[in-house]
């Protein structure tokens, strides 16, 4: 009887194991490319993003390439992840990095990317038409001096950040201000970046399962208390809309 019960212990382990050493696989690490100045710049830029893709059947680094360098360092780049949390919504980014140096990254905050909405599970890029490049290299300042003082400045690093305030009162607040009607919903929220002060700016998904979802996003102060709430009348071409949100908030860009 001993002996039987052991043996039935040991398939138990054994399959708890194989059941979970695929889902322990799945978890993503960190941006393990070549590109890790401009991942830094990516996360911090565009609500939304999660730090990584998918494959198919696991977690994956985002899909980075460089278009083009100009002679002072600037570097024209595309950024894409296939979806946000459970397909919500899928963008493929233009972003301008100004220069990487000493450890960090410098870019303009909110005039630094444009986005273009795209099928979550495609492989290929909507392009961006050259009116738009040019445009974006033009409030970039393509070709001209470096200005440090109109940058924000990042640290490079390789992991999505997470909230430094934690969730609890965030996701307290995001039930009170939305008030899902849902019997059944999930709260999910990251952290976009954060201030010279410790504010931060964070953004979510509430999804209700059968009954759609809601994107949103907040200034939360560094108690972790939401000061305001942003919803974009325009998920792909909000950076007008939340520089004002920011500006309204005190957001101070950190130099």
């Amino acid at each position: 009887m001993v002996k039987k019960t052991k043996i039935l212990l040991k398939v138990v382990l054994v399959f708890c194991l194989v059941i979970l050493i695929p889902l322990v696989g799945c978890s993503y690490k960190e941006y393990s490319g070549n590109h890790a100045d401009l991942y830094t710049v990516a996360i911090n830029s565009a609500l939304w993003n999660l730090g990584h893709s998918y494959g198919a059947d696991k977690a994956i680094d985002s899909q980075i390439e460089i278009l083009e360098k100009d002679k002072f360092g600037r570097t024209l780049f595309t950024y894409r992840e296939k979806y946000y949390i459970r397909n919500s919504i899928s963008f493929s980014s233009l972003m301008v990095l100004q220069c990487a140096s000493d450890g960090n990254v410098y870019y303009y905050e909110d005039f630094n990317y444009l986005l273009k909405q795209q099928e979550a599970y495609s492989t290929s890029l909507q392009n961006f038409d050259f009116s738009e490049i040019e445009y974006l290299k033009n409030i970039n300042d393509w070709d001209k001096e470096l200005d440090l003082a109109k940058c924000t400045k990042k640290k490079i690093s390789r992991n999505k950040q997470d909230i430094p305030t934690g969730t609890k009162k965030i996701e307290e607040e995001v039930l009170s201000q939305f008030n899902p009607t849902s019997s059944k919903y999930s709260i999910f929220l990251n952290l976009l970046t954060v201030d010279v002060n410790e504010n931060s700016i964070v953004y979510g998904l509430i999804d209700k399962y059968d009954n759609g979802n809601i994107l949103f996003a907040a200034f939360v102060n560094m108690e972790g208390e939401v000061i305001d709430w942003f919803v974009p009348d325009d998920l792909y071409n909000y950076q007008k809309e939340l520089r004002k949100f920011k500006a309204k908030n005190g957001w101070v860009n950190i130099v």
